[in-house]
């Protein structure tokens, strides 16, 4: 998803991915590290933050690479449990511009008890000043689809 990402983002933007060690349990499985710095475009910054995303710490992480400015689009793909989401997108949200996008990963129903990210995605879609919108394929799948809201302009009032 970060190469995707690295390809539909401006040529000079600043890229910063926060994910957890390989040997965590929601890291992904495959106990490894990747070289997001290779996925990049060639005046592309990326910044990889290695540590867990709930650490009262990280959005001060993330905000100094930042330096005053703010996200265009946060991407949101962590531990895929209702409390998790629920908090990256609490503690995340103010980071992103007025304007900018806030996207989910796998917000469709999953078979796999663990993944709650449809919960809270039901949540949020009620707010329609967030206008929310659904990337769904048409492919059976156990899980899937991106969910897309709006950064409220009320929230910097």
């Amino acid at each position: 998803m970060f190469w995707l990402l690295c390809r539909l983002a401006a040529s000079d933007c600043v890229l910063i991915s926060l994910d957890l060690p390989s040997d965590e349990r929601f890291s992904g499985g495959n106990q490894q590290t990747p070289d997001l710095a290779a996925m990049r475009c060639a005046r592309q910054t990326v910044h990889s933050i290695l540590g867990n995303s709930h650490s009262p710490d990280m959005p001060d992480q993330v905000g100094k690479i930042l330096n005053g400015e703010l996200l265009d689009l946060l991407f949101i793909d962590g531990d895929h449990t209702y409390t998790g989401v629920r908090s990256d997108y609490l503690m995340y949200h103010p980071l992103v511009r007025p304007g900018g996008l806030v996207a989910f990963h796998d917000i469709v129903k999953s078979a796999w008890e663990g993944c709650e990210v449809d919960r809270f995605w039901a949540e949020l879609a009620r707010e329609q000043e967030l206008n929310p919108r659904a990337i769904i394929g048409h492919l059976s799948s156990h899980w899937g689809g991106i969910g897309l809201v709006d950064r409220k302009w009320a929230d910097f009032a």
